[in-house]
């Protein structure tokens, strides 16, 4: 392992730590890459909510970001830095089942946007690659139930604390695996917006053994009726949520359709 490789795992295990980045940024400075080192002292500064020169900040990344990136150069449609390194990418889940190992060694991401993610699924949750991620995007990934039932037990996503699920086709046997599954307990997040989740979805939701920890979930966009509703609002095993979204709601299909041929 080289002593950069070494800084960056230090980061990736105590990820809310500043210290292994200030050190990373004085063994950068020793090394003659002083725009980097400042790089990562202005946004740890920023970060702890400290007086610090944005537009330096800016200019910085404007000017050094895509030396800094390394091999996610290659690969990433978008990153974002945070706290001098890359903690956020957006990629094509088959750019990172190639280059996921390589990707990760090299910079400690915490969350990842996985674009493609449904054709390639049983590949990406069979090994150890999403493991130690904090958040997780696949909104309009194609998942549909059987995908979502993957992810329910895919034991490399322990400790996440995002899911963002929306716009994946998921009905009520989705989120009912979701609700029941072993390894997100670490929920803080979870967003299923524009699916077909009925009332069944919601007291599966507001029933689930190991969601304590949820603070937001976003239903927007479903079809989950009155009743649904309350329950969420009243689910005593949803201690910690301040964040509920269930508006623009949709009738189910069936009800849709025979909507439409009353109209006629």
């Amino acid at each position: 392992m080289t002593d950069r490789a070494a800084f960056l795992a230090a980061i990736a295990a105590a990820p809310d730590d500043d210290l292994p980045r200030l050190v990373f940024a004085d063994w950068l400075d020793e090394r003659g890459d002083a725009a980097r080192a400042e790089f990562v002292r202005l946004q740890c500064a920023a970060a702890r909510g400290e007086l610090a020169d944005h537009d330096r900040i800016a200019a910085l990344e404007a000017e050094h970001g895509t030396a800094w990136l390394g091999p996610l150069a290659r690969v990433a449609f978008q990153v974002e830095f945070r706290r001098g390194v890359v903690e956020h990418a957006v990629l094509s889940a088959r750019a990172f089942l190639a280059h996921g190992p390589s990707l990760r060694r090299e910079a400690p991401v915490r969350g990842l946007t996985l674009l493609g993610a449904g054709r390639v699924l049983p590949e990406l949750v069979r090994g150890p690659l999403l493991a130690g991620l904090s958040a997780l995007h696949l909104t309009g990934a194609r998942l549909g139930d059987d995908g979502v039932r993957l992810l329910a037990t895919c034991p490399a996503l322990a400790g996440l604390g995002t899911l963002r699920l929306g716009d994946n086709s998921v009905s009520d046997t989705g989120v009912a695996a979701l609700a029941r599954g072993p390894d997100l307990s670490g929920l803080t997040t979870l967003v299923l917006r524009d699916n077909a989740v009925g009332d069944g979805g919601a007291w599966e939701l507001a029933s689930a053994p190991r969601l304590g920890r949820l603070t937001t979930l976003d239903l927007a966009g479903n079809e989950i009726g009155p009743s649904g509703v309350e329950a969420l609002h009243t689910a005593r095993r949803l201690p910690a949520l301040t964040g509920l979204d269930v508006t623009g709601q949709r009738p189910p299909a069936g009800r849709r359709l025979r909507a439409l041929v009353a109209a006629k």
